[in-house]
């Protein structure tokens, strides 16, 4: 993989472990070479819209849905790191720079 898409997993006391991707269109071609399906390893967006927004409450933060959304269809423009630093505010995780 290049820095056009990434994987994420995260896990949570109550919630357990949830995964999603960033740069879908990207993982999918990814996927492809080695045979496999983005389905098979990776929810639809809403569900990991969902399933982010559990955890981040189940961790005590304050989650955006609408961001969490925005980033889970984003397209890298040309990379994913900037997604996925919109995913990580959107889940409530504050940058270091914000002190």
């Amino acid at each position: 993989m290049d820095s056009d898409c990434a994987a994420i997993e995260a896990l949570g006391v109550r919630t357990g472990s949830w995964r999603t991707c960033l740069g879908r269109e990207s993982m999918t071609a990814y996927m492809a070479e080695s045979g496999e399906t983005i389905e098979e390893w990776f929810p639809s967006a809403d569900e990991s819209v969902r399933a982010a927004l559990d955890w981040a409450r189940d961790a005590g933060a304050d989650p955006s849905e609408n961001g969490l959304a925005e980033a889970l269809v984003a397209v890298p423009d040309p990379f994913v790191e900037p997604i996925f630093v919109a995913m990580l505010e959107a889940v409530g995780i504050r940058s270091v720079s914000d002190d």
